[in-house]
């Protein structure tokens, strides 16, 4: 998706240093979608496709009206517009362009060198439609979970579909555009220890970061997509899971919202966990059901525990409705493994561990619906080791006809501390 341009000709950069995006190279502003975004949108960004929440629902962010709580300058702004020239939320640079063979600077309409965040944590999805149509969904650090045509070749390749900003992030947009207050990257000093930001300053901000469910049912020659929904999460950009309905890769529409800390997802702790679909065809489910850990208590930032995230939760992944919310000790931020251990070709059982490093073992129901609350009833998160390390990761599972290994590493993320690799053999 990287094309010549002219671009940085303002603030040539790489090395050497080039008004181009190709070649992008170690200059991670430069091509891919974000140059796309830029080519697109070069001119003003109007007909760029926003999506946020109006009572409940999709609506689409225009460049002729407020939106509450942003101004019209800031909506255009959010858009991708360049119109903040002064103050510390001022570009870098003002792009530029070729008209009529010359460079040329862009206006205060034109596309902002800023228009796509950082993408750290979240984990794109590349997922194929059938006849060549392949579309990339992923979250950035700008507050935007974006939709992407994900084919190498044709006229919209790399091209952004549709993107959306959560209501939780709206101050994290707010903060970029007005570039204050500073942001403090954490720091520790040489005995590990944090050091204290200076006055004034906030920790960096996060947008759609976690990684992101699919469940994807094709047509029965398996060419075409007959339904699909994705589960983006927001790791520390909040205790939130939105479901989309992306059938139609370009219209989406939202099927649900959870946001944590009150109701049935009153532990949900801030979303690091993927919603795993789990599709099965036995006891009359006809709807996945979606595995995930409670998600971080960000309290284990030092160590220490708020009581929240200790949790699995089974959900319907059509409505968002608990169905069943398994206890662990200590809050849940990795990934689910879901196996099928006897060889039925149905899944039956899960393994997880808590960030202590606590592993559970969970059976699924045998008898009733997956998709009824009763049938869990009698299901429980049975803890069968304890690893003696912090466990951020899902673990891998190997089915044999005698037993189940189960391995699982432990260690700190930050600082990197007490990294093992454990074996667990279950015979059970």
């Amino acid at each position: 998706w990287t094309e010549d341009s002219v671009y940085f000709d303002a603030s040539p950069s790489g090395t050497p240093p080039s008004a181009s995006d190709r070649p992008d190279g170690p200059i991670v502003e430069k091509g891919g979608a974000a140059q796309q975004l830029r080519k697109v949108y070069e001119q003003g960004a109007s007909a760029r496709n926003v999506k946020v929440l109006e009572s409940g629902a999709l609506a689409s962010l225009t460049t002729d009206s407020d939106f509450s709580p942003f101004t019209l300058d800031e909506v255009k702004w959010i858009r991708g517009e360049n119109n903040v020239s002064t103050g510390a939320g001022a570009e870098l640079f003002n792009g530029s362009y070729l008209s009529s063979g010359v460079t040329t600077p862009l206006g205060s309409t034109g596309a902002r060198h800023s228009i796509h965040g950082d993408v750290l944590h979240s984990r794109p999805v590349a997922l194929n439609y059938g006849g060549g149509n392949v579309v990339v969904y992923y979250g950035a650090n700008d507050g935007f979970f974006r939709a992407v045509d994900g084919n190498k070749t044709g006229s919209t390749a790399g091209h952004e579909l549709w993107s959306f900003i959560a209501p939780e992030h709206y101050g994290l947009i707010t903060r970029l555009r007005n570039g204050t207050p500073t942001v403090h990257l954490p720091e520790t000093n040489s005995s590990g220890g944090t050091i204290t930001a200076p006055s004034g300053t906030q920790t960096k901000g996060y947008g759609m970061d976690g990684p992101i469910g699919v469940y994807a049912r094709y047509n029965s020659g398996g060419t075409s997509v007959s339904k699909a929904i994705i589960y983006p999460t927001m790791r520390r950009g909040g205790q939130g899971v939105h479901a989309f309905d992306v059938t139609t890769s370009t219209s989406p529409s939202l099927l649900w919202r959870i946001s944590g800390g009150s109701g049935d997802y009153a532990k949900l702790a801030q979303t690091w966990s993927m919603p795993k679909a789990v599709v099965t065809s036995n006891s009359g489910v006809v709807a996945p059901i979606l595995l995930m850990g409670g998600g971080y208590d960000p309290a284990e930032d030092t160590n220490s525990s708020g009581g929240i995230g200790n949790v699995v939760y089974v959900i319907n992944g059509f409505t968002g409705a608990r169905i069943a919310a398994l206890a662990t000790d200590y809050s849940v931020p990795s990934d689910v493994t879901v196996v099928d251990v006897n060889g039925d070709g149905e899944p039956d059982r899960a393994y997880v561990a808590d960030v202590r490093g606590n592993l559970y073992r969970i059976d699924f129901p045998t008898t009733g619906s997956l998709l009824d609350s009763a049938s869990w009833s009698a299901v429980s998160a049975v803890k069968i080791a304890t690893l003696g390390g912090k466990v951020f990761f899902a673990p891998d599972v190997v089915v044999t006809r005698d037993f189940v290994a189960v391995l699982s590493g432990t260690g700190d993320r930050d600082p990197e501390t007490g990294r093992d690799g454990w074996a667990i053999v279950d015979c059970g």
